[in-house]
């Protein structure tokens, strides 16, 4: 006559891990977001055009700060937290002055919680100025190359990347933007170059170009409740070791 004899495998795991699965009703869950913007300035040419090949009196200057209230705000709770170490630069020299010669700069934001939230706004300002101090007329031309990355994932997360890119009379405007968000896209990115702006620098004007960056972050994360089926199995294997322990007594 067969007998029940493989229950008794069970008794020292629920042992073990009876206590713990008693006094766990949730498991740990995360969330986190890292986005970021990197954008360098490129000039293609740069002309005298009274005197070839002087470059006296021309300076360029480039500049990045962190924009203040309104434009910058953090809301957290629990453990939620929020990163970034983007300082200011003040005006940057740029040197030296030939085509080929870039200004380059990030702005990055990244955040986490596993039992919290974080939700923040920060705007990031570039610039570059070209002051002619000088008595000749300069013609100058520039790219703008922008790489735009937005990663989330866990929970709940999402994060974007916004940048607006323009000068003081509007001749030279664009703006694109990534997005990630747990429920569709967790990797957004992109690596493009604007088009050639050109422009006359005439004797004692200037010609600045203005690039901002918003990047958003939004997350939450909290315990997950430990589904009904896992209770339903764990209580059938303890049934199985109670009517293995009933049997070895009647036998």
């Amino acid at each position: 006559m067969n007998t029940f004899k493989p229950c008794h495998k069970f008794i020292p795991v629920l042992f073990a891990l009876g206590p713990s699965l008693l006094l766990a009703s949730s498991a740990q869950a995360s969330s986190s977001f890292d986005s970021s913007a990197a954008l360098s300035y490129t000039i293609n040419s740069i002309t005298n055009n009274d005197n070839a090949g002087s470059l006296a009196g021309l300076a360029i200057t480039g500049s990045f700060d962190l924009a203040a209230a309104p434009d910058y705000s953090v809301d957290l709770s629990g453990d939620g937290a929020v990163f970034g170490n983007n300082p200011s630069t003040g005006n940057v020299a740029i040197n030296p002055i030939l085509t080929g010669t870039a200004f380059s700069h990030s702005f990055s934001v990244s955040g986490s919680a596993s039992a919290g939230s974080a939700n923040t706004s920060q705007l990031g300002l570039f610039g570059l100025n070209f002051k002619n101090t000088g008595s000749e007329n300069y013609t100058i031309s520039l790219s703008l190359n922008y790489q735009l990355n937005s990663t989330v994932g866990g929970q709940l997360a999402d994060s974007s990347v916004a940048l607006d890119f323009f000068n003081e009379t509007s001749s030279f405007t664009g703006s694109k933007r990534v997005d990630a968000s747990v429920f569709s896209l967790e990797n957004a990115a992109l690596n493009a170059t604007s088009d050639i702006f050109s422009f006359t620098l005439a004797p004692g004007t200037n010609e600045t170009l203005y690039a901002d960056v918003n990047i958003t972050g939004n997350l939450s994360a909290s315990a997950v409740p430990l589904p009904a089926s896992f209770w339903l199995l764990f209580a059938g294997l303890s049934g199985i070791v109670s009517v293995g322990k009933g049997r070895r007594q009647q036998a």
